[in-house]
């Protein structure tokens, strides 16, 4: 299956966003509704991603089997951090980022080729910044 660039970037922010919204066994309703604010039901049947009952597509999980694939090398540093900070905005989303939802943003950062230090230096901008606060154990 060969998917456009936009596909890949949708497939893989997605299904991560499932990932760390779901990393700390609590799915609050603000991640729900984040999540389906950013991608609605009607843009991921439109991409093949959803059939009309809701369920995952094979074309979703090919796209985002290919987006691990092709997007390390496919996207800019800039484009993979503007990506995982997509992610950031959903588990933060409830107020506070969970030290498991901390390590599946590391996750998908290192997934896409982002270097430790990079992405590390950027998440440490966005506590500094406000727009993400860490949970009260302190581990990030």
């Amino acid at each position: 299956m060969q998917s456009n660039l936009n596909e890949l970037q949708l497939a893989f922010a997605y299904g991560h966003m499932l990932d760390v919204i779901g990393s700390d066994t609590v799915v609050d309703p603000s991640e729900l509704s984040f999540l389906r604010g950013t991608f609605p039901d009607e843009l991921l049947r439109t991409c093949g991603f959803l059939d009309p009952e809701g369920r995952f597509t094979q074309r979703f999980v090919q796209a985002r089997e290919e987006a691990g694939r092709s997007l390390p090398s496919r996207l800019t540093q800039g484009q993979k951090l503007a990506l995982v900070e997509l992610l950031v905005g959903a588990a933060a989303s409830d107020g506070v980022l969970a030290a498991e939802e901390a390590d599946a943003l590391h996750a998908a950062a290192r997934s896409l080729g982002l270097g430790d230090e990079a992405w590390q230096s950027h998440f440490d901008q966005l506590v500094a910044s406000g727009r993400v606060r860490r949970d009260e154990t302190g581990i990030d």
